[in-house]
Protein backbone atom coordinates (compact mmCIF):
# COMPACT_ATOMS: atom_id res chain seq x y z
CA UNK A 1 0.00 0.00 0.00
CA UNK A 2 1.27 3.80 -0.92
CA UNK A 3 1.19 5.58 1.54
CA UNK A 4 0.78 9.59 0.06
CA UNK A 5 1.00 12.99 2.01
CA UNK A 6 -2.46 14.87 2.98
CA UNK A 7 -3.42 17.92 0.57
CA UNK A 8 -6.32 20.08 0.64
CA UNK A 9 -7.29 18.96 -2.96
CA UNK A 10 -7.10 15.38 -1.30
CA UNK A 11 -9.62 16.30 1.47
CA UNK A 12 -11.75 17.88 -0.93
CA UNK A 13 -12.02 15.03 -2.98
CA UNK A 14 -12.83 12.57 -0.24
CA UNK A 15 -15.90 14.94 1.25
CA UNK A 16 -18.62 13.51 -0.43
CA UNK A 17 -17.62 9.58 1.16
CA UNK A 18 -16.35 11.09 4.20
CA UNK A 19 -19.95 13.06 4.60
CA UNK A 20 -21.56 9.68 3.55
CA UNK A 21 -20.18 7.62 6.40
CA UNK A 22 -20.42 10.25 9.03
CA UNK A 23 -24.24 10.90 8.73
CA UNK A 24 -24.31 6.96 7.94
CA UNK A 25 -22.99 6.15 11.38
CA UNK A 26 -24.57 9.46 13.25
CA UNK A 27 -25.79 7.76 16.05
CA UNK A 28 -22.59 6.81 16.95
CA UNK A 29 -21.72 10.28 17.69
CA UNK A 30 -24.64 12.15 18.13
CA UNK A 31 -26.97 9.79 20.79
CA UNK A 32 -24.44 9.46 23.93
CA UNK A 33 -24.55 13.07 23.63
CA UNK A 34 -28.74 13.46 22.81
CA UNK A 35 -29.10 10.34 25.65
CA UNK A 36 -26.67 12.88 28.44
CA UNK A 37 -28.86 15.73 27.70
CA UNK A 38 -32.03 14.50 27.93
CA UNK A 39 -30.77 12.67 31.23
CA UNK A 40 -29.79 15.63 33.02
CA UNK A 41 -31.22 19.12 33.46
CA UNK A 42 -28.95 21.08 31.25
CA UNK A 43 -29.83 24.98 31.34
CA UNK A 44 -26.97 26.01 28.50
CA UNK A 45 -25.32 24.63 25.95
CA UNK A 46 -21.98 26.99 24.41
CA UNK A 47 -20.37 25.69 21.13
CA UNK A 48 -17.24 27.31 20.05
CA UNK A 49 -14.68 27.03 17.35
CA UNK A 50 -12.41 28.77 14.99
CA UNK A 51 -12.66 28.73 11.03
CA UNK A 52 -14.82 25.40 10.25
CA UNK A 53 -15.50 24.71 13.46
CA UNK A 54 -17.06 27.80 13.91
CA UNK A 55 -19.07 27.42 10.92
CA UNK A 56 -20.11 23.78 12.80
CA UNK A 57 -20.94 25.41 15.76
CA UNK A 58 -23.33 28.05 13.93
CA UNK A 59 -25.36 24.87 12.56
CA UNK A 60 -24.85 22.97 16.16
CA UNK A 61 -26.34 26.16 17.94
CA UNK A 62 -29.12 26.24 15.31
CA UNK A 63 -30.66 22.79 15.61
CA UNK A 64 -30.29 22.93 19.27
CA UNK A 65 -32.26 25.75 19.42
CA UNK A 66 -35.10 24.55 17.54
CA UNK A 67 -35.17 21.49 19.08
CA UNK A 68 -34.88 22.48 22.75
CA UNK A 69 -35.85 26.12 22.54
CA UNK A 70 -33.69 28.30 22.92
CA UNK A 71 -30.83 26.67 24.82
CA UNK A 72 -27.70 27.28 23.30
CA UNK A 73 -25.79 30.92 23.24
CA UNK A 74 -25.21 32.13 19.29
CA UNK A 75 -21.08 31.52 18.77
CA UNK A 76 -19.07 34.35 19.87
CA UNK A 77 -15.94 35.44 18.24
CA UNK A 78 -12.51 35.30 20.14
CA UNK A 79 -9.79 37.44 19.63
CA UNK A 80 -6.06 37.22 20.11
CA UNK A 81 -3.68 39.57 19.23
CA UNK A 82 -1.36 42.05 20.57
CA UNK A 83 -4.38 45.67 19.50
CA UNK A 84 -6.78 43.65 21.99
Amino acid sequence: MRSEQPTVLGYMKSQPEVLDRTYRNKDVFVKPFVEYFLKNDIKKIIFFGSGTSYNVSNIAAYYFNRKYAGICQKPGFLYFGSDI
